[in-house]
């Protein structure tokens, strides 16, 4: 993860976190999941390895999804977004215009055909 993709990933957490951090729907969120769990940019990788410095960050937030019991049929399949950097279990979760709003264009211009970010 790039300096650049962190800050992005932290300008849409403060966003979210500003608007309450209040998640999409559970069937939203696991039709989202769905679509990410077939997408060939949904990469199964460790944290450490992918975020290196920023992972513990990027885990601490995952664990409000876990302490929210904010869970798809899909969770099992999903990893790290290869197109923005994002972590999908959370992202699933996130409103899309927040996810947009700081998604860099070369990221969206990177996204899977048939992503629901689309």
């Amino acid at each position: 993860m790039t300096p650049q993709n962190f800050k992005v990933g932290v300008e849409t957490l403060v966003e979210w976190f500003g608007a309450g951090m209040k998640p999409v729907g559970a069937v939203e969120a696991n039709s989202r999941a769905e679509i990410c769990a077939a997408c060939p940019h949904n990469q199964n990788v460790k944290y450490s390895t992918r975020w290196g410095i920023y992972a513990e960050t990027i885990k601490a937030v995952l664990g409000w999804v876990r302490g929210q019991n904010l869970r798809t049929a899909f969770d099992s399949k999903l990893g790290v977004c290869d197109a923005c950097d994002c972590p999908v279990r959370l992202k699933v979760w996130c409103p899309k215009d927040v996810a947009l709003a700081h998604m860099p264009e070369l990221s969206k211009q990177k996204l899977w055909e048939k992503c629901w970010l689309r």
